[in-house]
């Protein structure tokens, strides 16, 4: 499907929500450039496996080291001639390096700007490390899904906080600033926390805890196996 053909997203991230996002825009057309770090002196870069988010296919890639000069200036050239920016840095990171909302937007003011991430850019859990699993667990997902054999929570065959939790919900929010960017010509800034998008993921169960004050545990519902 070509419903986003001659949109183009930077995708700072290797993993997680934001590669899922771009996954999900290159299946409707848009072309995805994703940016990856040069390899470090010292230390392993987390890379996802060859044939992991259908091996980039639809994308173009590129190395870029963000700590010199001469690589920033790469990223702000992209951001000139693109229509979004997605990454997944800890809160506060893109700041540092020089490749912010901020310094983006005065290269490109109609700039489409999502950074993803566990729990949100502000808060107190903003600086927490997390995974799939950690979101799904504060979502309120592993308490109402059942248990293993050992009686813990069991665990979902799906990364589902990355994938419909954060993934899903960040390209459709990318998705709604370009439509408002064809009639405003305005840019935005988004925040996309995959933890909030599980709670939206268990909102029936969220809407009936505050009109009847029951929670929604295994067996007790139709939803988790009564």
């Amino acid at each position: 499907m070509s419903f986003l053909d001659g949109f183009t997203i930077i995708d700072m991230a290797s993993v997680g929500p934001a590669a899922r996002a771009t996954r999900i825009l290159a299946d409707y057309g848009m072309n995805v450039i994703k940016v990856s770090p040069t390899s470090a002196a010292s230390g392993k870069q987390i890379a996802p496996i060859y044939h992991a988010y259908s091996g980039g296919r639809g994308s173009q890639r590129i190395r870029v080291n963000l700590k010199k000069e001469a690589g920033k200036e790469v990223i702000y050239q992209l951001a000139k001639n693109s229509d979004a920016i997605i990454e997944s840095y800890r809160p506060g990171v893109a700041k540092r390096l020089g490749i912010g909302y901020e310094d983006l937007r005065e290269k490109n003011s109609s700039l489409i700007y999502c950074s993803t991430s566990g729990y949100g850019q502000d808060g107190p859990y903003s600086q927490w490390a997390g995974h799939d699993i950690n979101y799904l667990a504060l979502g309120g997902y592993l308490a109402s899904s059942g248990t293993d054999a050992s009686g813990l929570p069991a665990l979902a065959g799906a990364t589902i906080a990355d994938s419909a939790g954060g993934g899903m919900h960040a390209a459709i929010s990318i998705i709604a600033a370009l439509v408002n960017r064809l009639k405003t010509n305005d840019g935005a800034y988004l925040d996309v926390s995959a933890t909030d998008g599980i709670l939206n993921l268990m909102s029936l169960f969220i809407d009936e805890y505050t009109a009847t004050g029951e929670e929604t545990k295994p067996g007790n519902s139709l939803l988790t196996g009564q």
